[in-house]
């Protein structure tokens, strides 16, 4: 084993974390005094905080927020007296926002905010007084309400519908499966709605529901990982959902911690806080990709606010060997950090592998979190084992596997293994990151002979078998002494031989019975008439057949000429017979219509059909071919094995310059006799035109060249056998008047 060492030292990765990334900025605070427990809402691209509380008074103030310029404009206050814990949703450009409490007195009336006409409208007043604390959302061009309560701590199971068309509020269920509840939760995401958190005065949650409109369907998902909590601050967002903040019941402490929440994973992931988050009753909207927090409670009431804005960071992966020192670097001009080990540098030395992360805090206070995972890759550890030989030509595989390396093996491969099947030397070349290490072994085989008797398997009684072993320069020895390359089986049993050469030896050994040979017999060759067939059956239990077409079945109908074949398998023996039926056609006898021929011309009627057995004219000749020689009525009755047929024909003899004659068969079979049909003539025709149709008047042929004759083809290819009337007409040349030859010709093949 010759193994080379490129590097000594170890290397590590170091590669992004991306489980999470977020940044929250601060941005210009809300107009005015602090103020905890207002609505937000979207329209558009412009975001809106509308009533809230002081603690002395309750405020019906409507502000617009522009994020791009981040400043806030007074808008058109709410139509009625100022409030606090009310709702609002979106529906299309247009804001619908109402009920809440201003202490002691709930309201129920409900109006609706044009942001282009800057004014309200009153609409149906929300038909219940459990109007504080509600949670609601819009979907599909609707408004939903679930929960909240009237003065004097009595919490509802509500949950309504409103529909702006109709500008009513419809009860879809007073026992939902989440119970009485108020201040929690409910965000739409995708189509389906999610709820949860919040309280009923006795107990604070922290369980997580699933409603989806579509079926009206309640499915519990995986409960909030922290505190059962209050008017918690929530907002979905890139198809996520954040949730944190607000405060336990009781004891009022502000929460800090926040988590995002995957649909899709139904897994709860915590995420870092902005600074000053541990507080509640704020309002939020969504503009984009970015989520805005505007007030609430942080022992005081606030107006600060912050801008959520999820991103993920992606570092350029750095590798070294491993004894260099790594320093991960993320400064930035008036940045602040804070790395996972409490260190504020902008720097962070890297010694042993593990999982780095920092916040990144910057002059506008924005904040956001990086992480890195840092893992040490050793020398790839290369060993192909020592050099060996083999007797015989199994492969033999060799690995260089290290995880996560790229290989270089001496033919260029590129794989982790190679499989060795000749003689030779093999290395190979090791990658992790910057380092590389070789390792070679060399492979030498000696050729065993190669000896293989076949499967076991069973032969037809009188066959035999010849079993081979051949190998150059090898011996043998069978399992009866007898030593030639080869052994004649004439008799079921196990035989076997052991071949030598050079040492190296090869056993193979093989089983050879004997079974009885299936009888088969499809009959004789036969002649069927036109339009029988023949039933071929094979009787055989437990055998398969394979027909000359590929079908299986013990029977096959024969409906036209040719030969036909069966191979019949049983018990692995098999037996084939072959049968040639032949088809014989009725007489077909079509003289065409009556003639007239030019005196001296030889002239004849041919009634020739093939396979017909006799002939008899109208003068008892009784041949297939009958010279004419006088103007007369002629006929023929045409007579074999399967019927009979007949025809007549009224012959003219006159003197004429110009005969056309034409056949009443051919046969367009490609053999170079008799494959076209045309006029024969000796004269010069012209205004030629020839027209053949099937028995069914279809046009199949038109030809204007006297010179082209019908091939028997159609528009679909060759035709079958059968008669087809042909019209052609003509005149010779300086002759005016317009031969017309009408008849029918037959196809024969």
């Amino acid at each position: 084993m010759n193994l080379l060492r490129l590097n000594l030292l170890f290397l590590f990765l170091l590669m992004t974390s991306i489980a999470f990334s977020q940044s929250w900025c601060k941005r210009s605070n809300f107009p005015g005094a602090g103020q905890r427990s207002g609505t937000g809402f979207t329209i558009g691209n412009k975001g809106y905080h509308c009533f809230g509380t002081n603690g002395f008074n309750n405020s019906n103030q409507l502000w617009e927020y522009d994020a791009p310029s981040d400043s806030w404009t007074r808008r058109t206050n709410y139509s009625g007296p100022g409030r606090r814990s009310g709702i609002s949703f979106t529906i299309g450009n247009e804001a619908y926002v109402g009920l809440g409490w201003e202490g002691s007195r709930v309201f129920n009336d409900f109006s609706k905010y044009n942001q282009l006409t800057n004014s309200w409208t009153l609409l149906d007043s929300f038909p219940s007084q459990a109007t504080v604390g509600s949670m609601a959302v819009s979907y599909n061009g609707k408004g939903y309400l679930i929960g909240g309560a009237e003065s004097g701590n009595i919490v509802a199971n509500q949950f309504y519908e409103y529909s702006p068309t109709l500008n009513s509020w419809t009860l879809i269920s007073s026992n939902i499966p989440i119970g009485q509840r108020m201040e929690g939760i409910m965000e739409v995401i995708g189509n389906e709605f999610y709820i949860g958190l919040g309280h009923d005065f006795n107990f604070a949650f922290n369980d997580f529901w699933r409603y989806t409109p579509l079926g009206n369907t309640w499915a519990q998902m995986a409960p909030f990982p922290g505190t059962p909590r209050l008017n918690p601050i929530s907002f979905a967002a890139n198809n996520k959902l954040i949730v944190g903040g607000g405060y336990n019941l009781g004891a009022a402490t502000q929460f800090s911690d926040y988590y995002e929440y995957d649909p899709v994973t139904n897994i709860w992931t915590q995420v870092s806080g902005f600074i000053s988050g541990d507080r509640s009753r704020s309002s939020s909207f969504v503009i984009a990709d970015s989520a805005y927090i505007s007030g609430g409670w942080v022992g005081t009431n606030d107006s600060e606010v912050w801008r959520y804005a999820p991103f993920a960071f992606r570092r350029t992966d750095t590798v070294v060997c491993e004894g260099d020192v790594f320093t991960l670097d993320v400064g930035r001009s008036g940045g602040r950090y804070q790395w996972h080990n409490n260190s504020f540098s902008s720097t962070f030395r890297v010694t042993e592998p593990g999982i780095f992360w920092v916040n990144i805090t910057t002059t506008n206070e924005c904040t956001r979190r990086d992480s890195f995972v840092v893992d040490y890759t050793p020398l790839p550890l290369v060993d192909l084992g020592n050099d060996t030989s083999f007797c015989s030509k199994i492969p033999y595989t060799v690995s260089a596997f290290n995880q996560g390396a790229s290989y270089q093996w001496q033919d260029n491969s590129t794989t982790s293994n190679f499989t060795i099947t000749n003689t030779g030397v093999y290395k190979v070349s090791v990658t992790n990151g910057n380092c590389t290490a070789v390792d070679s072994v060399e492979v030498i085989y000696y050729e065993p002979p190669t000896v293989n008797l076949g499967p076991n398997r069973s032969v037809c009684f009188g066959e035999t078998v010849v079993l081979d072993a051949f190998n150059p320069g090898a011996t043998y020895e069978w399992q009866d002494g007898s030593t030639n390359s080869n052994f004649l089986v004439s008799s079921p049993g196990v035989y076997s031989v052991t071949a030598k050469r050079n040492g190296c030896e090869t056993f193979s050994s093989v089983r050879i019975d004997y079974v009885e040979r299936p009888q088969l017999d499809l009959g004789e060759d036969t002649l069927l008439c036109e339009g029988s067939a023949l039933q071929l059956i094979v009787n055989e239990p437990g055998a398969t057949f394979r027909w000359q077409n590929g079908s299986t079945s013990n029977r096959f109908t024969v409906e036209r000429r040719g030969l036909y074949w069966v191979e019949l398998s049983l018990n692995g023996c098999l037996s084939r017979d072959s049968i040639f039926v032949d088809y014989e056609l009725l007489p077909n006898i079509n003289f065409g219509i009556d003639k007239t021929v030019c005196f001296g011309d030889a002239f004849f009627l041919d009634a020739y059909e093939p396979n017909t057995t006799s002939y008899l004219w109208q003068d008892g000749f009784g041949g297939a071919r009958y010279i004419i020689n006088e103007s007369g009525f002629y006929y023929v009755v045409a007579t074999n094995r399967c019927g009979t047929d007949s025809d007549s024909i009224n012959v003219i003899i006159e003197d004429c310059n110009c005969t056309v004659y034409l056949p009443n068969v051919f046969t367009p079979d490609g053999d170079g006799n008799n494959d076209f049909f045309g006029p024969v003539y000796a004269c010069d025709l012209v205004n030629y035109q020839m027209l053949i149709f099937n028995r069914w008047g279809e046009l199949l042929y038109e030809s204007v060249d006297v010179n082209s004759p019908w091939d028997g083809l159609g528009s679909d290819g060759p035709l079958p056998n059968g008669s087809y009337v042909y019209r052609i007409s003509y005149q010779e040349r300086g002759n005016i008047r317009t031969e017309q030859l009408k008849g029918t010709i037959s196809i024969i093949n």
